[in-house]
């Protein structure tokens, strides 16, 4: 995809599948119920002896924060990680049972496939001893090139057909940003070697932009090159990507869908990168060049040409083959776990890798992202629980839709836009109607060569839809919206949104639990994503995904007008000492906090009036009270210091302390719950809050 997909946290149509084996659903009574040190909602996890009109955030979670350390192979710990750790349990055993059952089950199915890859993943003897081989047709290959046509042909072979991080550059089709029912094609930048960018962006010497130094040298050692030869293309590889990272959007400027709209004619995408024939990495690919491209990334093909221009094919080569080893490294010799480990405690803080088995799911649900769902989904969620989310969804969207009436800092006709579009929200609960078939691809001992195959069946798909009529995969992303991920995900091209199976469990989610706690936990996760369909990057999309304006000038200058609120809050809170929120950046996600609990919040006082005997005081606190403690527990969590620096300057969700307290200070009712006034360290003024959905 060309641009990001809002979701709720910073990590992460097919063909019909008749029949998969797996176990039953549990009953919800059958689980082991979290605890309160998996921040199942407890008066046990709030410090009481903190004044909730001074520091909120310590009042509901400090007893937690001090019981409970951050295990050292996570960046963060908390309801999200948590919930996370009791579906690997569960999956633990279902890989496990798959991986048993793998030669006897239906060839092609869901459990035959899954345990193959397994068994592969966790034979580390047959991994160590095969090393990089199974690599070495992708590097000879890259051998193989002569000339730039063939690099160019390389480029589009291994974006058509292997997992191969791509190379330089991405092309593909997407969903076209003017008309969310066709496809276009993009062109945009290529991958680089890590996930935070923005190491790339520090001077050299500085220590995180040299352990990736470090760790570059050290995996191409372990490659097989010379330790003078494993430096030398260490130095290359960081040179090379930090010249072409400076040529891409900064990460508000990828939150503006009016810079990542650029729509030109393949020649002139040419012109810009003349060095490098663009017909080629199509015909490679299988299209026919297109007339037009759309490019998210404006700056970046002037410097990838000048990157060409000053490097030699031997260097660009030699580039290749260092993204190929680092972009396989997780599935070949364990030899390159140690290096990783490292890497990953100098950016993060993470100093331990995660055992074997986790990294197996993870690396499973990649790639088989729909067959591991199946089993998972069969294994933990009933139909009580998605009928429950489902009832929540509803009451959270009627009040959605009460409330855009009553918006009076719009415009008669941005109301009634406003409307339509929530009117037209698509709502995706827990999985597909329809799972992707994958009983065609090729799965066998061979990491390598199963990854490849389960990319380029996609790719095929991709293919084969590419000029008719846009088809959406339900439940597809890995990072987001996976049956099998704990997050949640809105495509504003879609105008609509995903809860995963794996969030509308215990402790996120108890369909017999108590109203305050479910609505102020997933029904606020569930206005959160309606939320994002209005806010500073989803309002730039109309009712049927394209980007289009809707909104009078009038009416986006107050909107603009009211997040700046937002801005400066976020810019107040101090994340570290010295470090503050990055208040333009993260406006989305904020926006999409205080309008989640908002709806949450009323559609509560709703079900309440519909079912008064669940209107209790339970432990001391009212159903607004546990709420507003509720929405602090879930954002309650210890975090490593240097992720935290790098989501601060990259990414659009705020820090979770500010998110424990910051989004409450809006709504009028959690002034009123806690008796919070004027001069009270809490008390946000009102001409401070916003009032916007």
């Amino acid at each position: 995809m060309p641009f990001r997909r809002a979701a709720l946290t910073p990590f992460a149509s097919g063909l019909l599948v008749t029949s998969i084996a797996a176990a039953a659903p549990l009953a919800a009574g059958e689980r082991a119920a979290p605890t309160p040190d998996e921040l199942a909602f407890s008066v046990e996890n709030m410090d009481l002896s903190v004044d909730p009109r001074v520091d909120f955030g310590r009042y509901a979670g400090g007893a937690w924060l001090d019981r409970n350390e951050r295990p050292d192979t996570l960046v963060e710990w908390g309801i999200f990680q948590t919930l996370g750790a009791r579906n690997k349990a569960i999956m633990a055993d279902l890989l496990a049972a798959a991986g048993r059952n793998a030669d006897i089950a239906a060839p092609g199915s869901p459990e035959a496939q899954v345990g193959t890859v397994y068994n592969a993943y966790m034979d580390v003897a047959a991994r160590d001893a095969a090393g990089i081989a199974p690599l070495q047709p992708h590097l000879d290959a890259v051998a193989a090139v002569r000339s730039r046509d063939d690099l160019a042909r390389l480029i589009g072979h291994f974006a058509r057909t292997t997992a191969a991080p791509a190379l330089l550059l991405r092309v593909g089709p997407d969903i076209d940003f003017a008309d969310s029912r066709s496809y276009a094609m993009f062109a945009s930048s290529g991958t680089f070697g890590l996930t935070f960018e923005d190491v790339l962006e520090e001077p050299p010497g500085a220590p995180r932009l040299e352990a990736y130094r470090a760790y570059l040298r050290q995996v191409m050692e372990i490659a097989g090159r010379s330790p003078a030869e494993a430096a030398r293309l260490a130095d290359l590889a960081v040179a090379i990507e930090v010249e072409l990272h400076a040529g891409e959007l900064s990460p508000l400027e990828a939150n503006d869908p009016a810079l990542i709209n650029n729509v030109m004619p393949l020649d002139a995408l040419q012109a810009q990168i003349p060095e490098l024939d663009l017909s080629l990495v199509f015909e490679a690919m299988g299209y026919a060049a297109p007339d037009t491209v759309t490019v998210p990334e404006p700056r970046y093909f002037p410097v990838l040409s000048r990157v060409l221009r000053e490097r030699s094919l031997e260097d660009l080569k030699d580039y290749a083959a260092v993204s190929l080893v680092v972009g396989y490294s997780g599935v070949l010799t364990t030899a390159f776990d140690e290096p990783g480990r490292a890497l990953g405690e100098a950016l993060l803080g993470t100093s331990t890798l995660e055992p074997l088995g986790d990294r197996a799911f993870a690396l499973i649900a990649g790639v088989l992202g729909h067959p591991v769902g199946q089993i998972f989904v069969a294994a933990t969620f009933t139909e009580a629980d998605k009928a429950a989310a489902t009832d929540m969804i509803a009451r959270v969207r009627e009040v959605f839709a009460r409330r855009i009436p009553t918006r009076a800092w719009l415009s008669e006709p941005t109301r009634a836009a406003a409307a339509e579009k929530l009117d037209a929200f698509t709502i995706r609960v827990g999985y597909p109607d329809t799972w992707l078939d994958y009983s065609g691809v090729e799965i066998g001992s061979d990491l390598v060569a199963n990854v490849d195959n389960a990319v380029a069946f996609r790719k095929d798909l991709q293919h084969a839809r590419f000029g008719g009529p846009v088809v959406f995969d339900a439940f597809s992303d890995p990072s987001a919206t996976l049956p099998t991920v704990v997050n949640a995900g809105y495509n504003p091209q879609l105008n609509g949104f995903e809860i995963p199976a794996a969030i509308l469990l215990p402790p996120m989610f108890d369909a017999g639990g108590d109203p305050a706690v479910n609505f102020c936990r997933i029904g606020a996760v569930i206005g959160h994503e309606m939320t994002h369909g209005f806010d500073s990057f989803g309002r730039a999309f109309d009712a049927k995904g394209s980007i289009a304006d809707w909104w009078t000038p009038e009416d986006t200058a107050a909107f603009t007008a009211e997040t700046r609120k937002l801005v400066a809050q976020t810019d107040a809170f101090e994340v570290l000492p010295g470090l503050f929120g990055n208040g333009a950046l993260e406006v989305t996600e904020n926006l999409a906090d205080v309008g989640g609990l908002t709806l949450a919040h009323e559609a509560l006082r709703g079900y309440l009036a519909d079912h008064p005997e669940a209107d209790v005081t339970i432990d001391g606190l009212t159903p607004d009270q546990r709420c507003f403690v509720s929405w602090s527990q879930t954002w309650t969590a210890e975090v490593a210091e240097n992720f935290l620096r790098s989501i601060t300057a990259t990414d659009a969700h705020a820090a979770p302390a500010y998110r424990a307290v910051a989004p409450l200070q809006h709504l009028p009712a959690f002034y009123e719950a806690f008796g919070i006034v004027e001069g009270d360290p809490m008390w946000l003024a009102p001409e401070k809050r916003v009032n916007i959905w």
